[in-house]
């Protein structure tokens, strides 16, 4: 899959289109250009079950540290499951930490214990940023260490040097058909499909890595199921 910045997909977008790749153009048409790629990356991306999507994300714990940030590129209302490495063993993390637990290992009186065996959802009441909780309070920095599987945020294609996540090409096609006149559009829509149904096809028979990270045994089971098109 080639990936390519927003300015340089506009330029290849200008190109399908047949139009003038002077950096003269109006501001108007240039948004609107890049827009349309922003648009057809938001459908593919949710369109289809890329291999990329599926990542983990390591989150080392820290003495007295209950709350934590996510990678930024992880979205944590996707997370599929939490493990927790203590020694040399990976452990399941339940989701939910509830007055029970409290009564248990009191955190609000910074009450403190390794390993970590809950955790969940908080948001910060001053930034409102998202956050999770962990239970009990790490009595050790570096004792214990979560991993966190789920799916990968769509980068953000808003200035010009902005990585797009998808194939250059799928998202210039896809782009042009929906900005070229009504008597091209099913033409240009054919030939998006296809090249989408090639690379979708080859990730698929493709093997499956990890983004940000080297593979991982635990993720076998996170492994995208077979990519069904319909034709």
């Amino acid at each position: 899959m080639r990936r390519n910045s927003l300015g340089a997909l506009i330029q290849m977008l200008r190109r399908e289109l047949g139009v003038a790749e002077s950096p003269a153009l109006g501001r108007n048409t240039r948004e609107a250009h890049a827009q349309a790629l922003r648009s057809a990356q938001e459908r593919l991306y949710q369109a289809w079950d890329w291999p990329f999507k599926k990542i983990y994300r390591d989150e080392a714990m820290y003495a007295g540290e209950r709350y934590y940030k996510l990678h930024e590129d992880m979205d944590i209302e996707n997370i599929r499951e939490v493990k927790c490495l203590n020694a040399s063993q990976w452990q399941c993390v339940t989701r939910g930490i509830c007055s029970d637990d409290y009564d248990t290992i009191n955190s609000d009186a910074d009450v403190r214990q390794d390993p970590v065996w809950k955790w969940d959802h908080h948001n910060d009441p001053d930034t409102n940023d998202a956050m999770f909780e962990v239970w009990p309070i790490p009595l050790t920095t570096g004792y214990s260490k979560l991993r966190f599987y789920g799916i990968k945020k769509l980068s953000p294609l808003l200035m010009d040097k902005d990585l797009a996540d998808l194939d250059d090409l799928a998202l210039v096609l896809t782009a042009a058909a929906d900005l070229t006149t009504t008597k091209d559009r099913q033409a240009a829509q054919t030939k998006a499909d296809r090249h989408v149904f090639m690379l979708a096809r080859n990730l698929n028979n493709s093997r499956t890595f990890v983004s940000g990270g080297g593979e991982d045994p635990q993720l076998e089971q996170y492994r995208p199921p077979p990519i069904v098109i319909a034709q």
